[in-house]
């Protein structure tokens, strides 16, 4: 019985059969004695759910070896054996240059329509978002084998207007030490690092190898990979890791330039404070001059959730001349404050988003849904000045070949309220490329019989809308089964198991909500309140309405506009 499976390439893409809840088989692809993947996958053995791929064309006209294997427990890579009893199935492989089963690609019934999804498998948290001569990059945690978590690869996707994506083939896989976990990215324009070879500033993106999943296991650390040619093609760093074990489990390296004080910036999640009852996320700050070298500054905690920190400038009330820094969690907790040089030396109290997840339980492992891990890009030109932000919009998309999904950029301005120093998000002006059509409607009269909304049943929608409210009154916006509730006498927005207070302005309730095929998105108080939500809308519920069940209003102005797919092309 042949025990391996030996392809001369020739095409791009290794396809394998996938049946969810299979059992899960080990496979490892070698050239030579050179283990260039390992991983993960639930094999079909008989019916396929779907085909997971790998892109081997930079091993053209190379041979490949192809082997099921058995772990030895705590063995090393090299000494992982070919497995005999599962030797047949290597025949399933197709090797071609398509992805197979690909005919419906983006047209699938729960497929985001203009939220990013990878082709196939399972994505979490946003990594190394950069802008670079007009090229929008997107990377991301990846599992392509599967609809779960595991297997942690970087995606990478890049768009000319974070709306329109193009998928390109992973950038980052696991090693020996360890699959690949978040990071961030960012243009070396001096050559700080000293990697510039040719026309292109290196492009740097720093990122965690996840030790504990090597086998044998080693700690974590923080590596980088770079770019010569404009991120055409990637190398991890030979000297890697830059930064050595710093506590068990420290991740997600978040770096930007800070040109004040001509140093670059990175905060990493240290790990749970247990010594400490609420604020007991850890997170450590660092500086350096080269991208290599790196020394700890300070020590920040956070309450909740914790990972995947960020640090970043943001000029107050759109004054560029009154520069304060964000420091951002992984659920939506932030600072706000100004930065010396040596320390993040805050201005208000740690305050809490609505973007953030809410608790949850799932089969699928996640114990949260909503938006979580946002990340911003860097090296966005200071002609356009925003900053700009994307997160992991966690939940599961059922029944589909892909999981999971990115929320719909937004941006991000800080402004002076009442109540102090807030963050404000905003759909970015680009959905506009995607609007087909207007409707606006105005001075409707509300009661408890609902108000048909002239939507004509599309499932793709930007719905602007201000409704008069009485001091007792509640009314429902309803979006194809998905319900919007506010209370005027508790002054409490509702949808699903998310609430968040929002207080009427002059008697009116302001909305903005984006409808997709597996999402809400909800902006109230002109962006000061986000809520984004995965849920699938009903599948029998076309329409959407609005009605007053206790009191009466009105619908002052109303705006639908329909929007066209971001894959149509």
């Amino acid at each position: 019985m042949t025990t391996k499976r030996e392809l001369y390439i020739c095409h791009q893409y290794l396809n394998f059969p996938v049946k969810n809840g299979a059992a899960m088989r080990k496979v490892r692809i070698r050239v030579g004695d050179q283990v260039v993947r390992l991983f993960d996958i639930e094999w079909a053995e008989g019916d396929v759910d779907f085909w997971a791929f790998t892109d081997i064309s930079e091993f053209k006209d190379e041979q490949l070896i192809v082997e099921i294997v058995e772990t030895e427990k705590k063995a090393p890579l090299d000494n992982i054996r070919p497995s005999t009893s599962n030797s047949e199935n290597l025949l399933a492989i197709i090797h071609s240059d398509k992805v197979e089963g690909a005919e419906d690609l983006y047209k699938e019934k729960c497929r985001p329509q203009f939220h990013f999804t990878s082709r196939r498998g399972w994505i979490n948290d946003p990594n190394g978002l950069v802008f670079y001569k007009g090229v929008y990059h997107l990377f991301y945690q990846h599992n392509p084998y599967g609809r779960q978590w595991g297997n942690m690869h970087w995606g990478h996707a890049t768009s000319k207007n974070l709306v329109q994506w193009e998928e390109l083939s992973d950038v980052l896989y696991p090693d020996e030490m360890g699959t690949m976990f978040s990071g961030s990215g960012l243009v070396d324009w001096q050559n700080s690092s000293d990697l510039k070879r040719g026309p292109n500033e290196p492009l740097i993106c720093l990122y965690t190898a996840a030790g504990e999943y090597a086998d044998p296991k080693v700690p974590f650390t923080q590596c980088l990979m770079f770019s010569h040619d404009g991120a055409q093609s990637w190398h991890k760093y030979e000297n890697n890791p830059v930064l050595p074990p710093v506590a068990s489990g420290s991740r997600d390296p978040a770096v930007i330039w800070n040109p004040e004080f001509q140093q670059w910036m990175m905060v990493l999640y240290i790990g749970k404070n247990k010594e400490r009852e609420n604020n007991n996320q850890h997170f450590a700050l660092f500086r350096s001059k080269n991208l290599k070298e790196w020394e700890r500054i300070q020590d920040l905690f956070f309450p909740g959730t914790g990972e995947c920190g960020e640090c970043f400038p943001i000029a107050l009330d759109e004054d560029v001349e009154q520069i304060r820094w964000v420091f951002w969690t992984a659920d939506g907790y932030y600072l706000i404050g100004k930065f010396d040089g040596n320390k993040f030396i805050p201005e208000t109290e740690i305050l809490k988003s609505t973007y953030s997840a809410v608790r949850c339980e799932k089969s699928i492992g996640l114990n949260f849904r909503g938006g979580y891990a946002a990340q911003t890009w860097n090296d966005i030109p200071p002609e356009d000045g925003r900053r700009i932000q994307i997160a992991w919009l966690a939940d599961d998309i059922p029944d589909m070949p892909f999981n999971q999904q990115m929320t719909f950029p937004v941006e991000l301005t800080l402004l002076s309220t009442e109540s102090g120093l807030r963050l404000r998000s905003w759909p970015v002006k680009e959905i506009e490329l995607l609007y087909q059509q207007k409707r606006v409607i105005q001075n409707i009269e509300l009661s408890d019989t609902p108000t048909i909304l002239p939507t004509d049943e599309h499932d793709l929608l930007d719905i602007l809308v201000e409704i008069e409210v009485e001091d007792k009154s509640e009314f429902e916006l309803n979006l194809r089964g998905i319900s919007l509730i506010y209370d005027a006498e508790k002054q409490k927005l509702s949808c699903l198991d998310r609430t968040t207070c929002l207080k009427p302005v002059a008697g009116k309730i302001k909305l903005r909500v984006l409808l997709d095929r597996a999402s809400v998105e909800i902006y109230a108080a002109d962006g000061l309140v986000y809520i984004p939500i995965s849920v699938v809308p009903n599948e029998s519920e076309k329409s959407c309405f609005v009605y007053f069940p206790r009191g009466k209003g009105a619908v002052k102005e109303l705006h639908i506009f329909k929007l066209n797919s971001s894959w149509a092309n």
